[in-house]
């Protein structure tokens, strides 16, 4: 079984937890290396990684609702069907990504957002710019 890691600057191993999520931040796997699994199990593992800020919509096994990913592991509820258009286009459903309700333990809850100026999708992607953000 392989996993993809993420080698942050103090030598944690931070998992993927799924390509899907992978994509979010790169557009190819071309930065990723073959390490022996000796060395992983030498090193320290960290949080896993989240969907990047901004880009995918997520929603959770069982539950109806669709939330944004914010900067901070932060999911906020999007109220409405009529924001996420202003916010992601006339296709945003597809833009969601399903997840189980074991991941939903990496993200916190925000608030709603019930306003378009409650969120800005492009400045929390590229305020988002790096992994090691997450941290």
């Amino acid at each position: 079984v392989s996993a993809v890691y993420f080698a942050d600057t103090d030598s944690k191993l931070h998992i993927f937890p799924s390509a899907r999520i992978y994509k979010t931040w790169f557009a190819n796997f071309n930065p990723v290396r073959v390490v022996p699994a000796s060395v992983i199990a030498e090193m320290t593992k960290g949080t896993p990684i989240t969907y990047h800020p901004g880009v995918r919509l997520l929603k959770v096994e069982g539950n109806p609702k669709v939330y944004a990913v914010l900067r901070g592991r932060t999911l906020r509820h999007v109220s409405s069907e009529a924001l996420a258009k202003h916010f992601h286009g006339t296709l945003w459903y597809k833009l969601i990504d399903e997840i189980s309700a074991d991941h939903l333990s990496a993200y916190k809850m925000g608030d709603p957002i019930s306003r378009a100026t409650d969120f800005d999708p492009i400045g929390e992607a590229t305020g988002a710019a790096l992994i090691n953000e997450l941290k």
